[in-house]
């Protein structure tokens, strides 16, 4: 299948669901669906009230506990009534609430539980019969854990002002504090269009930014490397790599704002770059990368193109390293821009597609203004010192720099898994040395093939043996020596695992007895409280214990079985799981 058949295929999916999503928001009736989504839902409903003589239209939000509604900024519900028979005065929103936003972590306003929204209805001097009230309501839904798809859907009802039975009566709060004036549509739209234009202004300095950030940092200097070099060919050559460059950056951002935008259409939920965060197996890979990258700016090892590549010499292979290159300075921003990419992704995919797109192409000219502008003005570049020293003592003072962005996000692992992602690392890095150190350009292709494989094998097995998560099979309770006592009084059956977090051994024992399904089910067959004591520093109680009342040196893994008679049976070391089934049988 071609490349062009591939590309109309894929736009006629994105339209297919494009309209999908506009025949769903046009879909008229006094009732309608926002969100349906596991066991989220909001259902929204437009009825007649009245109350005090006062005729209102009730648009009435029946939600699920979990749901909250912004009540403020520009993803605050918007509720809208309109009708050519009749005047509809300001909407009367509830109450808002209180809530600590898991995004931005600051206190919010929003709407919870079940709440309506009333508009003032009185009807025209000329009519005096049934009039339509269209609705329209744009609403962003989000739970502790996850924001909905933004949805925009309208209702409609009938207005009989002669009809006195079809008015529920109801009870309204019209006081200041529960009203939210969306009546002057011109200053609406004036204030709108600023607080846009603020927001697009924003996009550019947020992606400005991201030029300081202490991931961006250390690649700077291989940049300007880049443009120095640049600006020494024609200026039509240094020009369009210069451009290649910038747009890479650009590029980025707009890849990554419209799969988000796809991501929202097929999936109904928004997605935000700090979730991804969330997840060890990213934090890893991102980590790692940044490790490997560090080795790079090091000197450690170098990336070259192919020599069948580079022997081209045209301008395109040329061109194409620029991209990559900018591309990859976005990419890189990320780990320390996460915060403000996921606060933009939410804002962004409340707005239409086109604004959406628009923010993130702006982020990725923020990003790309520097550069655009030494381009633009080459006399700036000979303001900088000349490529030398210095310049490659400050590369490497920024792969320091991209170690400390990797301990961040080693730190943030769960702690069970950072000591084997650290292992990792340090093979991870030997591995790079002996790609890039034990062979060179001159040498032989058979020699560089031997070594080079055998660095990618280390790195692939000892990834097989130290990534993959080993979840706990056996129930542990943490060390209680109350507990502990409880117990033997009861006559029942204990096993204590000293362990320690820096302790090697410790690791090497969960996985070849602990995480055996065999001995986890031997463990709860015959009901052994099964106790993790963590001797990981001098203070803890386990430590103490360990010595005083177990009379051991210290070393660890030590793994003590207690029978029902209270004889205690020690297990030094690693040890092979038959033998803990052999006490525990009492074999």
């Amino acid at each position: 299948m071609s490349l062009k058949r591939l590309i109309l295929i894929f736009l006629a999916i994105v339209i297919l669901l494009l309209k999908s999503q506009v025949f769903a928001d046009q879909t008229q009736s006094n009732i309608t669906t926002l969100f349906d989504s596991g066991n989220h839902h909001s259902v929204a409903k437009a009825y007649l009230g009245q109350s005090n003589g006062e005729k209102f239209i009730v648009v009435s939000f029946d939600n699920s506990n979990d749901l909250h509604f912004y009540a403020d900024g520009g993803m605050a519900l918007s509720v809208k009534a309109q009708s050519d028979g009749a005047v509809i005065s300001d909407a009367i929103y509830p109450a808002s609430s209180s809530f600590i936003d898991p995004l931005s972590k600051n206190n919010v306003a929003v709407y919870m539980g079940n709440f309506r929204v009333v508009f003032p209805i009185k009807p025209k001097a000329q009519i005096d019969a049934t009039v339509d009230v269209d609705i329209e309501i744009s609403a962003f839904a989000c739970t502790e854990e996850v924001c909905l798809r933004p949805v925009t859907r309208r209702i409609s009802i009938q207005v009989d002002f002669k009809d006195q039975t079809a008015w529920t009566p109801i009870e309204i709060n019209n006081t200041h504090t529960n009203e939210r004036v969306t009546s002057n549509v011109s200053i609406e739209k004036s204030n709108t269009s600023t607080l846009m234009l603020g927001y697009l202004l924003l996009a550019i300095a947020a992606g400005f930014s991201f030029n300081l950030m202490p991931c961006v940092l250390p690649i700077i200097p291989l940049i300007i490397s880049k443009l120095l070099k640049n600006s020494q060919q024609s200026r039509s050559r240094s020009i369009s790599l210069g451009v290649a460059f910038c747009v890479g950056i650009v590029s980025f951002f707009m890849v990554f704002g419209l799969l988000s935008i796809l991501f929202k259409l097929v999936t109904g939920t928004v997605f935000s770059w700090s979730d991804q965060f969330r997840y060890p197996s990213f934090i890893i890979a991102m980590s790692l990368s940044i490790v490997a990258f560090a080795l790079f700016m090091f000197d450690v090892f170098t990336l070259s193109i192919p020599s069948s590549i580079a022997g081209k010499g045209g301008q395109g292979s040329g061109i194409l390293a620029s991209v990559v290159m900018g591309f990859f300075a976005a990419l890189l921003s990320t780990p320390c821009t996460g915060a403000i990419i996921g606060f933009v992704l939410v804002w962004a995919q409340t707005q239409a597609w086109t604004v959406a797109t628009l923010v993130f192409a702006l982020m990725g000219l923020g990003m790309a203004l520097p550069y655009a502008f030494l381009v633009a003005f080459p006399k700036l570049l000979s303001k900088i010192p000349k490529p030398g020293t210095w310049m490659e003592h400050l590369r490497h003072a920024m792969g320091f720099v991209l170690l400390l962005v990797a301990v961040k996000l080693f730190a943030s692992l769960p702690k069970e898994r950072m000591v084997n992602v650290l292992f990792y690392a340090v093979v991870l890095s030997f591995s790079l040395w002996m790609w890039g150190a034990w062979v060179n350009f001159s040498s032989a292709t058979k020699k560089k093939f031997i070594v080079r494989f055998c660095a990618v094998a280390l790195s692939v097995f000892a990834g097989f043996l130290l990534l993959g998560q080993s979840k706990d099979v056996v129930d542990w309770q943490g060390y209680d020596a109350v507990k502990i006592s409880n117990a033997q009084k009861s006559h029942r059956e204990i096993l204590i695992k000293f362990t320690a977090d820096w302790c090697t051994n410790c690791v090497v024992l969960d996985k070849k007895v602990f995480h055996d399904s065999e001995i986890a089910n031997l463990l709860k067959s015959k009901d052994v409280l099964t106790i993790k004591a963590d001797t990981t520093t001098i203070d803890m109680e386990a430590t103490k214990d360990l010595k005083t009342i177990y009379g051991e040196a210290g070393n660890v893994p030590v793994t003590i079985f207690i029978d029902s008679k209270g004889k205690r049976h020690k297990l030094r070391g690693i040890f092979d799981k038959q033998q803990l089934i052999d006490l525990l049988n009492d074999k």
